[in-house]
């Protein structure tokens, strides 16, 4: 069953359409960079990603895409009330936990799609660069220095597209799968996680003790400098856990939704 939901996101035009919008949202981000020589010589597409998706506008297009793409499967089961025959056909339980795992991977493998599309079209555009994939000028912390420096840097590569995409799939798209289950409306399944995720934002920077809900720190940016395997290991727990409590909210909204019609 987690599967087939996985496979009706995956196959989602929509879905595909905000793939495309965010691959080219993070190829506009690194448009000017490009256009200095010497940054195509020095920068892999390891630091060309970081440099659009952590100071440029992508940071909130993010936010915007990637729950509006995991929703729409969701919008078709409510217009034709067929999340309600699964339900009886199985349980509320069962059925939650498959939406809520379903939405959860397939949000990861979309944002990795984008990357890799992001990658796939500027390799085309400027070739060169991949002969620059040796070296990282953000990365700078010995654990990923080592990595990279054994050869690995394809393998760094991906493993901080891997981190990356649990946020976003923990912050972004389950919290849109939580508004989903009250609104048809796809402009405010994107909205309402954006604006959540500015607001957890700017509390976590201005008051010490909040910056748990910070989405920054939920990020692999944080460990551009610093960093050890144990700190990955918690990043990629935390996102599993945000992925559980929002996925115990979408069982809660279900029950009040059974309850109230």
């Amino acid at each position: 069953m987690i599967r087939r939901e996985a496979r009706r996101i995956v196959t989602s035009p929509l879905a595909w359409f905000c793939v495309v919008i965010y691959a080219a949202v993070l190829l506009m981000g690194i448009a000017e960079t490009l256009k200095v020589k010497e940054a195509i010589s020095d920068h892999g597409w390891l630091d060309l990603l970081c440099v659009s998706e952590e100071y440029g506008i992508t940071t909130l297009v993010k936010n915007l895409v990637f729950p509006m793409s995991v929703a729409s499967v969701y919008f078709d089961e409510k217009k034709g009330k067929c999340d309600w025959v699964k339900m009886m056909r199985t349980s509320r339980l069962r059925y939650c936990v498959t939406k809520a795992i379903a939405v959860f991977v397939g949000s990861i493998f979309l944002y990795m799609m984008s990357v890799f599309l992001f990658i796939a079209v500027g390799s085309m555009m400027h070739p060169e660069i991949l002969k620059t994939a040796n070296n990282s000028y953000f990365l700078v912390g010995e654990m990923w220095q080592k990595w990279i420096q054994d050869g690995t840097y394809w393998g760094v590569f991906f493993l901080y597209v891997v981190l990356n995409s649990l946020q976003v799939a923990a912050w972004s798209s389950m919290l849109g799968l939580c508004v989903a289950a009250f609104s048809e409306n796809r402009y405010v399944v994107a909205a309402v996680p954006f604006f959540i995720n500015r607001i957890f934002l700017y509390l976590g920077d201005m008051i010490d003790w909040l910056s748990i809900v910070s989405p920054y720190s939920y990020q692999p940016i944080q460990f551009w400098y610093t960093g050890t395997q144990v700190d990955l290991f918690w990043l990629a727990f935390k996102n599993l856990a945000v992925m559980f409590l929002f996925t115990c909210i979408f069982i809660e909204e279900m029950k009040w939704r059974a309850s109230h019609g």
